[in-house]
């Protein structure tokens, strides 16, 4: 909700690894008066930004976020590796059918992202609805989900879903995934974890 939280985030991190970090970060995105910006963050000496990010066009304004999209360079086995990455934030609403509903238009997306970019695809983001859910039967025949068991969201009494994920086509050479269980990371118990991420909530 506040655009510059990613920047400087990017500078905290910087300072504390002793490795340049850099951000890109949205407009403010969103229906109405509830706006949020996306951004992406990577280290410099593994990650090359390419430029051309984007935010989805939205043909007939099928999402209340449009997803924004941004083209980098990973070194994989010290060889380049060309990626276009997509985040999405989808709408939660008052009922399962607003948020499948938009669900249902991230196949046009994705088709996008590679007519557009061509090349390697992720698509990353909380989606607020679990990868097993029919919503995705359209979507699925084309991306994976990286995580498909266990809790991906932290909740308000532990880790609650799996509407956080990441979607390849299966071509990418992952050799692992899994869940980062970042409080654990900071030596945080669930509560502060909690506490700190909705005190946060401007990154």
């Amino acid at each position: 909700m506040k655009p510059a939280a990613a920047t400087a985030l990017a500078d905290r991190v910087s300072k504390r690894s002793g490795q340049p970090w850099q951000a890109v970060v949205s407009h403010a995105i969103g229906d109405y008066s509830y706006k949020e910006s996306y951004a992406f963050l990577w280290r410099e000496s593994a990650v090359t930004n390419d430029g051309g990010t984007t935010v989805y066009l939205d043909p007939g304004n099928r999402f209340a976020r449009e997803p924004l999209s941004s083209r980098f360079t990973v070194q994989v086995d010290g060889k380049p590796l060309s990626l276009t990455i997509g985040t999405v934030y989808i709408v939660y609403g008052d009922n399962k059918s607003d948020h499948t509903a938009e669900i249902g238009e991230l196949d046009t997306y994705w088709q996008w992202l590679g007519d557009t970019f061509g090349g390697e695809r992720i698509m990353l983001g909380k989606f607020n609805m679990p990868p097993t859910d029919s919503s995705w039967r359209e979507f699925d025949v084309m991306a994976q989900p990286a995580i498909t068991h266990g809790a991906s969201t932290l909740g308000a009494h532990g880790y609650a879903n799996l509407y956080d994920n990441i979607w390849t086509d299966g071509t990418l050479p992952i050799t692992d995934q899994g869940i980062a269980r970042y409080p654990e990371w900071l030596g945080l118990d669930h509560a502060k974890a909690r506490a700190r991420l909705h005190r946060s909530r401007g990154c």
